[in-house]
């Protein structure tokens, strides 16, 4: 994937957009190597990244529950959805 924004960004040099393209790939480029070189520090970023993704999404299906408690046809499944979501966070 690096490569690929490396090759993009190089392959439209002098078109308009080029410095912010090859700085993102400069960019994902550098992250890429910290991620590599710190693989504990990785795991355990993502790990509480995937457990705020979980509750979020808990909360939103709890919300959307709530506001379509009449016309939903299954009224359980979506808030207990987001509860088991919010659960395994």
């Amino acid at each position: 994937m690096v490569r690929f924004a490396l090759i993009v960004a190089l392959s439209v040099s002098g078109a308009p957009g080029f410095g912010s393209l090859l700085l993102e790939a400069l960019i994902r480029t550098g992250v890429g190597m910290l991620a590599f070189a710190g693989a504990g520090f990785t795991a355990l970023a993502l790990r509480d990244i995937f457990a705020a993704w979980a509750v979020l999404s808990g909360l939103t299906a709890i919300a959307v529950a709530v506001a379509l408690r009449r016309d939903l046809t299954r009224r359980m499944a979506l808030p207990l959805a987001g509860a088991v979501s919010v659960l395994f966070a």
